[in-house]
């Protein structure tokens, strides 16, 4: 990526900011005024040793390239320029590529679709995000949830309503596409060099709306409101499908290509995927609870003196153990100065998340802590037994909450043995010896309900977050503090079910249908699902 020379700095955490700038001089040994140009390729932070914590930079020597996004795929696979679309141009109605679902996975497929010049179709169930965000405000004030316009559902995915974490474990040069693509829209910069990047959802909701935008003008269309009942499959061929729509019309339209990228919590899309003979298999997933502390204890633990440091920001952490059970717990989608919201989407049933603005500047950090459920633990062979395994837990939720929308809280005091609790450890008890004036009640809006996570879940999922919180208290002191609050249930931390594909990722049974992202089993995360988007995408046009 640059093609020029690469300077390695390491430079010492201080009370004071530093100044990149003045850092590379002095690497270079150069005045400030005679520095070349410069672009930083990477920067992390490295804080095993607590004093002596290291920012790292790699900085490229050289002007900063141009970001090109999606045209450099759409120029190397096709051979067209963007600009003039005109691949593609005379496609009929009758093979327009349809795209269901507007999450990371059917924004990106659609992107590359439209600057293609292959004209989708994307028909995505909820709102364009201005109404969305309304609902949302809404629920979260009231309780009143919209199960066709929520946090699950609606233009950007549930990712809309989350820290927008870009992370991610897969190497794919897709992966810098999108975020090139996610940075033209409005993203921070930044993303393209952090080592842990995240946009946070306050930005993440005006980016989507202008690839929205890119994807209209480049010749694609985007109906929202818009709930497909039923697929239509004949010879394992598709032909079309059915859908409804906001005011309760139905309409059918002819489908030959299609691009499935509808997210983890549309169940009811699984099913009909299931009778029109699509293949699908349970799969493994996780639930668990939130735990929610003060933003300023996990700091602590994890920078020590310098916690404040200007260069520093909110503290993150990653945990995972594997108990004697053969169970795993593990942290996720941890929001550094965040909250934890209500994420349901079913009446009659609960579900919670975790979300940060850009700034990550709340009182309180939360994380998921999630068990492994197996699909041996759902006791039926039925491809959709994990999607009743969650429903059930939601369900439960709901009535333990009273009947309404509200999470289920309990704080580590009222779990764990007095001997396990971190305020009677000498050194946790210093960590959070200033906490006392910290919210201690849950962010969750608008209501929680004191509950044991026993009444809640089976035995081996409460009772292995229950031996997993000493454990992590040992990596981050303070963890198991009497006053931090598990809040749930968190059971949508991935599709309990993949929709098989074959090596074109077309499905294994219907031929034109193309499962993709979380939805389908095939990512995790919002890059992960955007790639696989691409990668579908890429698979369709070769097809027609």
């Amino acid at each position: 990526m640059c093609s020029e020379k690469i300077v390695e700095l390491e430079i010492p955490v201080t009370d004071v900011a530093h100044s990149l700038a003045s850092e590379l001089a002095n690497k270079l040994k150069l005045s400030i005024n005679d520095l070349p140009d410069y672009w930083i390729v990477r920067k992390s932070i490295d804080a095993r040793k607590k004093n002596r914590i290291l920012i790292r930079y790699s900085i490229c020597i050289g002007s900063k390239p141009q970001y090109t996004g999606m045209k450099q795929l759409i120029n190397r696979d096709i051979g067209a320029d963007v600009l003039s679309l005109e691949y593609g141009s005379k496609i009929s109605p009758r093979v327009r590529p349809v795209v269901i679902g507007f999450g990371p996975a059917g924004l990106f497929a659609a992107l590359y679709l439209a600057l293609a010049g292959l004209k989708p179709i994307v028909l995505e169930r909820g709102r364009k995000v201005e109404e969305r965000q309304m609902a949302v405000d809404l629920f979260w004030q009231s309780g009143k949830l919209d199960p066709e316009n929520n946090v699950q559902f609606g233009e950007g995915g549930a990712g809309t309503f989350s820290d927008g974490k870009l992370t991610t474990r897969i190497k794919d040069y897709r992966s810098r596409v999108v975020l090139e693509e996610l940075v033209m829209a409005g993203a921070p910069e930044e993303i393209l060099w952090l080592g842990k990047p995240h946009i946070g959802t306050d930005i993440l909701r005006n980016v989507v709306v202008r690839i929205r935008e890119k994807i209209i003008a480049a010749g694609g269309e985007v109906r929202f409101g818009c709930r497909v009942d039923q697929f239509e499959a004949e010879n394992g061929e598709l032909r079309g499908l059915q859908y409804s729509q906001s005011d309760g019309a139905t309409e059918y339209l002819p489908v030959k290509y299609l691009i499935l990228a509808v997210g983890h919590s549309a169940r009811d899309t699984f099913e009909a995927l299931k009778k029109a003979g699509a293949a699908l298999a349970a799969k493994p997933f996780a639930m668990g609870m939130r735990i929610e502390h003060p933003q300023q204890l996990i700091n602590v633990s994890q920078y020590g003196a310098l916690a404040n440091a200007p260069d520093l920001g909110p503290a993150e952490y990653k945990l995972a153990v594997r108990l004697p059970s053969g169970r795993s717990v593990y942290s996720f989608c941890m929001c550094p100065g965040g909250e934890v919201i209500l994420a349901s989407s079913e009446l009659g049933a609960v579900a919670t998340n975790g979300m940060s603005f850009h700034a990550r500047n709340m009182a309180q950090a939360n994380s998921a802590l999630l068990v492994n459920v197996d699909v041996s633990d759902y006791g039926s062979e039925d491809a959709l037994a994990g999607v009743k395994f969650q429903r059930e837990i939601e369900q439960r939720a709901y009535r333990l909450a009273g009947g309404r929308q509200a999470g289920l809280s309990q704080t580590l005091r009222s779990l764990l043995p007095e001997s396990e609790i971190a305020d009677n450890n000498d050194f946790s008890r210093r960590v959070i010896a200033d906490m006392s004036e910290m919210p201690a009640e849950s962010t969750l809006r608008p209501h929680t309900v004191e509950c044991h996570i026993a009444d809640l879940y089976p035995d081996y999922i409460w009772r292995s977050i229950k031996e997993a919180l000493p454990m992590f208290d040992r990596k981050i002191h303070g963890f198991a503090w009497g006053e931090a609050r598990l809040t749930g249930p968190e059971t949508r931390s991935s599709s309990p079910v993949r929709i098989l594909r074959n090596a074109k990722l077309q499905s294994e049974t219907i031929n034109g249908l193309y499962p993709c992202g979380e939805g389908a089993g095939y990512a995790g995360g919002i890059v992960s699902a955007a790639v696989d988007g691409i990668r579908c995408a890429q698979a369709l046009r070769e097809n027609i």
